[in-house]
């Protein structure tokens, strides 16, 4: 294209009115920003994870706590679970060595 060719569309594109935006314009660009935003996530760090975690891994953990609480003191032979527990670890602590 010469230059006197690009002049004469430069100028015909002047003379046209300028196009109007549809209704709604503004909330259709919004949205489009906010859907980008969001595919935009970042992969949380290891550090990030363990905290979204640990509230449901400290109710796990208390929950067994108190289930294993619960089956000391109401269990049968809770007394001599405890005692026979001792007596097995003084025998395999103090073992002769004997095979």
């Amino acid at each position: 294209m010469n230059d006197r060719k690009l002049k004469n569309l430069f100028e015909q594109a002047r003379k046209e009115p300028s196009p109007r935006p549809t209704d709604g314009f503004e909330q259709n660009v919004i949205r489009a920003l906010n859907r980008a935003e969001t595919k935009v996530i970042e992969e949380p760090s290891l550090w990030d994870q363990l905290g979204q975690m640990f509230p449901r891994m400290a109710v796990a953990t208390l929950l067994i706590i108190g289930i294993c609480m619960a089956a000391e003191f109401y269990g049968p032979n809770s007394a001599s679970l405890t005692s026979e527990a001792g007596q097995f670890t003084d025998q395999w602590f103090f073992a002769d060595g004997e095979n």
